[in-house]
């Protein structure tokens, strides 16, 4: 098995389409986001969720590809959040993981996917980062996806000016052993 810490993808969702996500994410229910412990003080974003068979079948494409190289048990299952880290309250995400290690379901998120929504210089700050990788040089070009193992610690700098827009979705499978 490869410890690949993540796999890249520059331009891999066309302008259309980033602004169909884009306004179809405006118009969901948003809300303060939270986390599996309830610790508010580690994220302060806003989010809502997508119900989009096809969306979630097009991010599945990038994680089967990256799978490849990790070789996890997989599913197409996902959940597809909208995420704004808005500039005027510090909008960020401190380390964290995306696997709840303390769930009583037979499933687990394996594979992480994120996707950067807005341009580059809508925003100031608001850096992702992997713990203990650097990351590619153009990683916050709008349209450009990252995916990585979901138990990797990972984070979202504070966003100081502007507002950074992105998905983020969680593939899973039966759970770590």
């Amino acid at each position: 098995m490869s410890h690949m810490p993540y796999m890249f993808w520059e331009n891999a969702l066309t302008e259309q389409r980033i602004k169909s996500i884009t306004e179809n994410g405006n118009n969901l229910i948003i809300s303060n986001a939270s986390t599996f412990g309830g610790n508010s003080d580690i994220r302060r974003s806003k989010t809502g969720w997508f119900d989009d068979p096809e969306l979630n079948k097009f991010l599945y494409g990038y994680v089967r590809e990256a799978n490849r190289h990790w070789g996890y048990d997989v599913s197409d299952t996902c959940e597809v959040q909208y995420t704004i880290y808005e500039g005027e309250n510090k909008g960020h995400y401190g380390w964290h993981n995306d696997v709840d290690w303390y769930t009583e379901l037979a499933v687990q998120r394996k594979v992480s996917i994120t996707v950067q929504l807005s341009n580059e210089n809508e925003y100031t700050g608001g850096d992702f980062e992997i713990q203990g990788c650097n990351m590619p040089n153009n990683y916050k070009k709008r349209g450009s996806i990252i995916a990585f193992p979901s138990f990797h610690n990972h984070r979202v700098m504070p966003v100081t000016s502007g507002t950074r827009k992105s998905l983020v979705a969680w593939f899973e499978g039966t759970s770590w052993r």
